[in-house]
């Protein structure tokens, strides 16, 4: 896992909230103790982790959009017609 950023941050994370372990450099007797902890680490994923299939940020971005398409169509009727000139 050295020098794989994303891998280290979610490893970190996940400890932070109680999920798992972070361990730069993994022994044996590292995974061992994970591994006898699972129960643990699965109970409070259970009681603490909740996923809306990421409804909530899919939402957020719709509504995002929208406000900036409705924003660029706006700029546009409001522009003045400059180049070529219909024939």
């Amino acid at each position: 896992m050295k020098k794989q950023f994303e891998q280290v941050l979610n490893a970190i994370y996940l400890e932070k909230l109680g999920f798992g372990e972070f361990h730069e450099d993994p022994l044996k007797d590292d995974l061992e103790k994970f591994m006898l902890k699972l129960d643990f680490y699965r109970k409070n994923m259970k009681s603490n982790f909740t996923h809306d299939r990421n409804q909530t940020i899919l939402q957020e971005l719709d509504k995002l959009i929208q406000e900036l398409t409705s924003a660029n169509k706006h700029e546009l009727k409001n522009k003045p017609d400059v180049g070529i000139t219909p024939v």
